[in-house]
């Protein structure tokens, strides 16, 4: 066993398994799924000892209790062929141990003391083990409150003081469950410390190499171990503030690793290598707001991961027939804010209350000559789309109807302001919810946090290149006037 993080954590539990206490209490607020694991790999492992595991969400009864932990503890594995019958001593009374906590305990003595039963059981001897009861969420066992209070006292009550304890999990602290009226003893308490970065990426590197031996496919090769690690990286470095747990990541990344392995290999030279480290930067740059957008939908499980990776290729499979009018100049506008500095918008846009000629644009186009000794500055298109407030797409958008809509300039009453018409259109609320729908349909991305209340939301366009061109001449926007380097 060597799961990162938890090598302390390890070697304290096999040291106070050597003479273990009555009840412990173990809390992992993070991670409680990996502590279990760790929990059950220590309890295997071990020299003259024998467990039971049950899970108190799957185990809401009391009877599922009682049977799942004197099964285990007996070492039986109920049978079809027997009537799935539970673990019972051969000449034991007619009443079954599940009836009862009394009887419960009279079964724990029966698995103590049975040495020579040759029945339905079969139970080695284990006189001289120590028997351990690991239940895990065992916040649950709230809703019984007559089984708590005994349980904590299990090796009290049975008359099995040394030779059994009971051990709870759980993300929630004791004092948060804690019996009222002292009625529960006081349990040995041990905090499991949350994963750092560097933990999670080992982790997740590690599961990697799982994938790869045990299921290999196209997008899990040990020869794209590198690029896995880089996208990990980057991955942990922005989701790891909200949450600690790998298995909560591990999720998210698999929903997006076929999708950037195969983008990664489109863009490899050869077709048997990686690309090249700048080309993979550039790709972690252009996935950064999708594993932000990945993060919001799947962590609170919104929607599955297959559902979630059918929809990262909508903006290469859309049709352009099948988008309204108002959602392609909405396209328009974001990959223009995306395209565009903030500060060239009144150039490519600025008009007076009379004015309607053609745009003013920098001469020349594209990037400033460089002198000796500057370096070269990278094309906006190659470094990809950069990020914008919401009300600059709504500025951008109106300029782009009012010039390239006819029947808006028409002067209603009451508007004397040419202008004045389209830009009240653009607020409306229609035109906001179709924003929401194409951020839905991940044709623009969000960069800010839904529950962010502070300025407006942050958007980034996410259509090519190509796919703009083909709006724009279906539109009639000049679009490459509009674009503030061509090259």
């Amino acid at each position: 066993m060597d799961t990162p993080g938890y090598h302390e954590f390890a070697d304290n539990i096999k040291t106070l398994l050597t003479s273990p206490p009555p009840f412990l209490y173990i809390r992992d607020s993070n991670t409680p799924r990996i502590t279990s694991y760790v929990l059950n790999s220590i309890l295997a492992s071990g020299e003259n000892l024998r467990y039971a595991h049950v899970d108190a969400i799957a185990c809401f009864t009391p009877r599922l209790i009682f049977d799942g932990v004197l099964n285990a503890l007996a070492r039986w594995s109920p049978r079809w062929s027997d009537g799935c019958a539970n673990w019972s001593k051969e000449d034991a009374s007619d009443e079954a141990y599940n009836t009862s906590l009394g009887s419960f305990m009279r079964g724990l003595r029966d698995i103590r003391s049975d040495a020579t039963s040759t029945g339905k059981g079969k139970a080695k001897a284990i006189e001289d083990a120590q028997m351990v009861i690991l239940i895990e969420n065992a916040d649950r066992l709230t809703a019984m409150p007559n089984l708590m209070v005994p349980l904590t006292r299990l090796a009290e009550l049975s008359q099995l003081d040394t030779s059994l304890s009971v051990i709870f999990l759980s993300r929630v602290r004791w004092e948060d469950i804690r019996p009222p009226l002292g009625a529960s003893p006081d349990p040995f308490v041990v905090d499991v410390q949350p994963l750092t970065k560097d933990d999670a990426t080992q982790f997740l590197e590690a599961n990697y190499l799982r994938i790869c031996a045990e299921n290999p496919c196209d997008a899990y090769d040990p020869s794209f171990l590198p690029l896995y690690k880089q996208f990990v990286s980057a991955v942990v470095s922005i989701n790891f503030p909200f949450t600690h747990d790998p298995n909560e990541l591990a999720y998210v990344i698999a929903a997006q690793w076929p999708h950037f392995i195969g983008a990664a290999l489109r863009e490899a030279s050869d077709e048997d290598a990686l690309p090249d480290e700048p080309t993979r930067m550039r790709l972690l740059r252009s996935f950064t707001a999708s594993m932000t957008t990945a993060f919001e939908s799947l962590y609170p499980r919104e929607t599955h991961a297959a559902d979630w990776v059918e929809g990262l290729s909508t903006d290469t499979n859309a049709s352009s027939s099948s988008l309204p009018r108002m959602h392609k100049y909405i396209l328009l506008a974001s990959y223009i804010a995306s395209s565009n500095p903030p500060k060239t918008d009144l150039r490519m846009f600025g008009r007076g209350l009379d004015e309607r000629g053609k745009k003013k644009k920098r001469k020349g186009g594209g990037g400033a000559r460089q002198g000796a000794g500057k370096v070269a500055k990278v094309p906006q298109r190659l470094i990809g789309p950069s990020s914008f407030p919401l009300d600059r797409l709504v500025a951008i958008l109106g300029a782009l109807v009012e010039e390239n809509e006819e029947y808006r300039v028409e002067v209603h009453e009451g508007m004397s302001i040419p202008g004045e018409w389209t830009d009240m259109e653009v607020s409306r609320v229609g035109v906001l919810g179709t924003i929401s729908e194409l951020t839905r349909m991940r044709l623009l991305q969000r960069t800010t946090a839904v529950d962010k209340l502070d300025g407006p939301p942050v958007l980034k366009c996410a259509i090519s290149y190509e796919t703009a061109l083909e709006y724009a001449r279906e539109l009639g926007v000049p679009l490459v006037d509009l674009l503030w380097e061509t090259a």
